[in-house]
Parts: C-alpha cells; structure tokens; sequence
C-alpha cells in the first residue's frame, strides 16, 4: 500500500537503533512515508530486545502505545523478541505481524500484504531461520543531516556460546560487511555531511572471521 505512514519504536541497543534506521530506508524506498515519534501512523514497527525481563515488559509496554495510538493501525514486531519468542509474541493484544531478524529486509513487502484487505484474525508470523543470513547492503545515509555523527553497522552475530547469553539465538552467527561494502558506505555518509561515523556490532572482535579471504 504505497504512501501509507510508518511509525517506528526501538528498543534495547545502539544496533537496534541503527538497524530501525535501515528498516525505515527500506520502506521508503518502497514507496511508505515514515513518521517522526508522536505522529499518527497507520502502521507502527515495534523493534524489540529481549536481553532481559525488563526488556520484554518495555517491548510489550511499547505494543500496548502503539495500540493505544491508533486503534486502527497495523502493528509489527520484530527485532530480538520477536526471533526468539514468536509464539508469544503473537499472543499480545493488537499484534498483526511478527518479523524475525533474518526477515527484517522483507517489511516492506510484508506491509503490503497485511495493509490488503481487512485485519486478520490472527497475527502472520514471519520468522525464519538465522543460519546463512548475510548483511544487508542497504544506503546508510540518514533522512536528517543535522547531526555529524552516523553509526554504520559492519556486524551481527556472535560465534560465542555462553549459558547465560541468548544474543546467539537472536542474532546468530558473527557475519560481517565486506569491507569494500564499509569503505562505501563510510563514503556515502561522508558525502552527506556526516564527519564522525561509528562502526558498530554484537561483536566487532570477530569481524571479518567469515569472510574469505579472513579479514
């Protein structure tokens, strides 16, 4: 449904931030107009964390304004929570779609689809499996150029597996952005104004330990 407004709502980490940046590049390329925080919408993209319980109560808490904000809007969760726990998530009131991180680059198809047509009964659930996922490569460049710092994500993932983490689960394996990609993107933020940018990742100390030749 080209033109329909998206508002977004991010929670947990600086990734999350920045790959709600990326979310919001991709649906309008696709044609949506996104929102700034406040403003109605007729669809809201919740991304979520789930490093810990308080985490979940804030992403459930942020499903509940969304609902809250107009009654009559989609609302989509993706993120961490929803790759992790999407049976439950699917059981909140007012949840229309459930989107793992490994299907993140297909919201803006998925938003069509749930837009045709009256409100489903039950929500989709799209979330698929993390195992051979690969970085995007999505133009970084921000919509505001006011501020002169960007953060670039260059990876995702981490290979550890500790008892006590589950970022594994939600992010999968350590995956990394060739570096002809960064040196791109880094460009492209520059020729928009930006003077700083951050690289940023579950685990920068395994960068490159995928990519052939290791980088």
């Amino acid at each position: 449904m080209s033109g329909a407004t998206v508002g977004f709502a991010t929670l947990g980490c600086r990734l999350n931030q920045v790959e709600s940046r990326e979310l919001r590049a991709l649906v309008e390329q696709a044609g949506f107009r996104a929102v700034e925080d406040g403003e109605p919408a007729q669809v809201y993209v919740v991304n979520t964390c789930t490093v810990t319980a308080r985490a979940e109560v804030s992403d459930r808490q942020a499903i509940r304004r969304a609902r809250r904000a107009n009654p009559d809007a989609r609302v989509v969760v993706t993120g961490c929570w929803a790759q992790t726990s999407a049976d439950e998530v699917a059981r909140e009131a007012g949840v229309d779609l459930v989107v793992g991180n490994a299907d993140k680059e297909r919201l803006p198809a998925l938003l069509d689809e749930i837009l045709e047509g009256p409100r489903p009964r039950a929500p989709r659930v799209e979330v698929g499996d993390l195992r051979g996922a690969r970085l995007a490569d999505v133009d970084p460049r921000p919509r505001a150029l006011g501020r002169s710092r960007a953060f670039l994500k260059i990876q995702d993932g981490c290979q550890h597996r500790c008892a006590f983490c589950i970022v594994p689960r939600a992010r999968g394996a350590s995956r990394s952005l060739e570096p002809k990609l960064v040196a791109d993107q880094v460009r492209l933020l520059v020729e928009a104004g930006r003077s700083e940018v951050t690289l940023t990742g579950i685990d920068l100390g395994h960068y490159g330990a995928d990519l052939v030749p290791r980088t």
